[in-house]
């Protein structure tokens, strides 16, 4: 019973070897596409910088549509940088406690 056993622990442990060396053969496989993939991808904005084109990072429209600027001629005198609260408010302060005092 007992060499049964080992025969087995023995056994399972070639098994963990050869599995183990797979998993890493895996792993290293892995990573060099992953290098191939990095540098494929430096090269592509390199060509474009050679081409004289500018790689900008893809911007949902979303969040494009977030990115509202208010030019300056669009202000309103005595408010706050386009934000519609008046100068030295808070913008809690237009609801009865003027300055946030």
């Amino acid at each position: 019973m007992r060499r049964d056993f080992t025969t087995e622990v023995v056994a399972l442990r070639e098994e963990i070897g050869v599995l183990r060396r797979d998993f890493t053969i895996e792993v290293v496989a892995l990573r060099d596409e992953i290098g191939v993939l990095r540098r494929d991808m430096g090269d592509l904005h390199t060509e474009a910088g050679r081409k004289g084109v500018e790689v900008e990072p893809e911007v949902s429209e979303e969040a494009e549509m977030a990115r509202v600027e208010v030019p300056e001629e669009a202000e309103i005198e005595g408010m706050e940088g386009g934000t519609g609260v008046p100068k030295g408010e808070t913008r809690g302060a237009g609801r009865g406690n003027r300055g946030g005092s």
